[in-house]
């Protein structure tokens, strides 16, 4: 059960799967969740891109098992993108797909548009 510590007090909990060669170099995944749901959406698709890539599936601020923020929370679609580019920075990703669903995929569009270099399409 990993979890980072992130700024705007965010304790965030991710799945980290890689089951790549670990002599060779992995490109990363992330899964983003959408509304009213958490990283187990995504459970059945570890099997399916754990072999080839890293795959990283969070539960985004306020779901699942990441820390509820305090009443009068500013939410945003680029508050989670920015969350993302957090986790990224702290995971030591320089580069990874992202993957979303609704508001997951949304947070995903904010993340490339505002941070193009950290993320590819």
């Amino acid at each position: 059960m990993p979890t980072a510590q992130l700024p705007g007090d965010l304790l965030m909990h991710y799945d980290d799967d890689d089951f790549t060669d670990p002599w060779s170099p992995a490109e990363t995944v992330i899964l983003h969740h959408g509304n009213a749901k958490s990283a187990k959406l995504w459970y059945g698709w570890v099997p399916l891109l754990a072999r080839d890539y890293r795959v990283i599936r969070v539960d985004a601020r306020g779901f699942g098992r990441s820390s509820v923020p305090a009443p009068g929370y500013p939410w945003s679609l680029e508050g989670f993108a920015t969350d993302l580019v957090h986790l990224m920075e702290h995971l030591d990703i320089d580069k990874a797909h992202l993957i979303g669903e609704t508001i997951g995929a949304r947070s995903r569009s904010s993340s490339l548009t505002d941070s193009p270099t950290d993320c590819t399409p």
